[in-house]
């Protein structure tokens, strides 16, 4: 906060300039002032401090310019070292260290400003020396002393990161208690310090595996929930904060009520959080895993249908290619054809066509991943005609499944697979029709995508190989070619996973 610093200079020069100014006369009636007449040699020390000081004003406020963050710096340390020779000179007072120790904490918004571009290590160890030496100096009422003890705080943590010494987590809790400490409960640096302290206390955790320092992360994330106002834009990211602790907690204790809880703070989250926000797919795909993970353990349908929910927001709100849509759009798929075998109900499966459908005529023609969403909705039909044996939706099926093979790159993983499901879907149909045309196509395209497997996909190599083998097997039984036998039994016998 560089207007205080200003505050704090103007102060203290206007004590010093009073008293190189003062007569003689009004120098001994001053007596609280100076009890003897200043001399020459105290003259030019009082000058020498009076230029320190607004030297030191003009770096925080940016009045001398540097060309450079490394100028600055350098600045920085040779002032530092002109302010060391002073004290020295004229002594330790509780003055001349308030002073001082606003050069000090300028100095480390320098550092630490120049590590944040460059992230060198001795930068960040600078910043926290300098912190910690302007705080021992730093008078317990100074208004920015809160702010400063949560970046001590911050810088700290951020220094374990880089070194995993716990003691750098332990430093920086006692700062930020510090802080909340000194700060008026509610206010904004109450909150930050508050923010930065759950944090640390769950990097802690991780690091130590102390209980008590994840039951605290969590305390501590409720109280910050509770005191920010609803309408803050930090409010969905301090309730994700929560969310994660409890979810943390929960994979340790079982306790579905920590899991509920994250639930239902996710839940409130998305609501709150409008659509342009850039963490916003991360709120709802963390709220589908949590709805997904309570589903695995209660097989209740209402949480794989909340997860359905949170799935079809990310995949509607995410743009057509992005490289995230489709695997949010598998995960979509897996779970609305896993409801439509829980409930066997064709309105789930009509709504899973229906999905794939919008979103197919929501993505542009050459998005790399065009064909795996045909083959989503293939599925959805294919699944639909094994209800309803209505030939519309094997029809429909086959002509997805040929135009996902259409658009599919030559010899990319997309064209084994479009390659192996329509030769598939073929190898079917020939069991109703007998038209040996389509069990040929159907050997064709299977004998394509066994040639398009790679180490890359060991659990596709055994399903492949026996379902190019029973399609030949088939062939054979129909023309009695014994070429097709020995290729079956060829397939056979191979490994169940494709060399390295």
């Amino acid at each position: 906060m560089p207007h205080l610093y200003v505050k704090i200079f103007l102060t203290h020069m206007k004590e010093r300039v009073a008293l190189l100014y003062m007569s003689q006369s009004d120098q001994e009636d001053q007596e609280q002032v100076a009890e003897e007449p200043l001399t020459e040699e105290e003259k030019k020390k009082k000058v020498r401090e009076v230029k320190l000081s607004l030297e030191t004003m003009g770096l925080i406020t940016k009045l001398l310019p540097s060309s450079s963050q490394d100028e600055e710096i350098s600045h920085w340390e040779r002032l530092l070292g002109e302010w060391d020779e002073h004290i020295r000179n004229v002594g330790p007072t509780e003055v001349l260290e308030n002073a001082h120790q606003v050069a000090l904490s300028g100095a480390a918004t320098a550092y630490f400003e120049r590590y944040q571009r460059v992230k060198k290590k001795k930068d960040l160890a600078r910043a926290i020396e300098l912190w910690q030496a302007s705080l021992k100096q730093a008078p317990l009422d100074l208004p920015d002393l809160p702010g400063r003890l949560n970046l001590l705080g911050y810088a700290l943590n951020e220094y374990y990161e880089r070194t995993a010494n716990v003691t750098h987590l332990n430093q920086a809790i006692q700062a930020l208690e510090q802080s909340i400490q000194l700060s008026e409960a509610g206010s904004p640096e109450w909150l930050n310090s508050l923010n930065s302290l759950g944090n640390v206390l769950r990097s802690r955790y991780k690091h130590t595996k102390k209980v008590a320092d994840q039951d605290r992360a969590i305390q501590v994330y409720g109280q910050l929930t509770e005191h920010t106002p609803l309408d803050s834009p930090d409010l969905p990211m301090r309730m994700h904060n929560l969310c994660s602790g409890l979810l943390e907690r929960y994979t340790r204790t079982r306790d579905m009520a920590d899991l509920d809880r994250a639930l239902r703070a996710w839940e409130e989250i998305i609501e709150r959080t409008p659509l342009d926000d850039q963490y916003r797919l991360m709120y709802v795909g963390n709220f589908a895993n949590g709805a997904l993970m309570r589903y695995t353990l209660t097989d209740e349908l209402d949480d794989l249908k909340r997860a359905i929910k949170a799935l079809k927001l990310a995949v509607n709100e995410l743009p057509p290619k992005s490289q995230e849509r489709v695997g949010y759009l598998e995960q979509l798929y897996t779970c609305m054809i896993r409801n439509w075998q829980i409930t066997k109900d064709l309105a789930d499966i009509d709504d899973a066509i229906q999905t794939g459908e919008q979103v197919i005529a929501k993505t542009p023609a050459d998005a790399h991943d065009l064909p795996v969403m045909y083959n989503f909705l293939m599925l959805a039909y294919t699944k639909r005609g094994e209800k309803t044996h209505d030939e519309a939706d094997w029809d429909k099926s086959l002509q997805i499944q040929e135009q996902s093979l259409a658009i599919s790159k030559p010899g990319s993983f997309y064209r084994m697979q479009c390659s192996f499901n329509l030769g598939s879907m073929l190898n079917a149909r020939y069991g109703s029709s007998k038209d040996l045309a389509t069990l040929n196509r159907a050997i064709d395209l299977l004998e394509q995508a066994v040639a398009l497997l790679t180490p890359k996909s060991p659990h596709l190599y055994q399903p492949y190989m026996q379902t190019l083998a029973d399609a030949l097997q088939r062939r054979f039984e129909r023309t009695e070619n014994l070429a097709d036998l020995e290729r079956s039994k060829e397939l056979l016998s191979k490994p169940p996973s494709p060399p390295a």
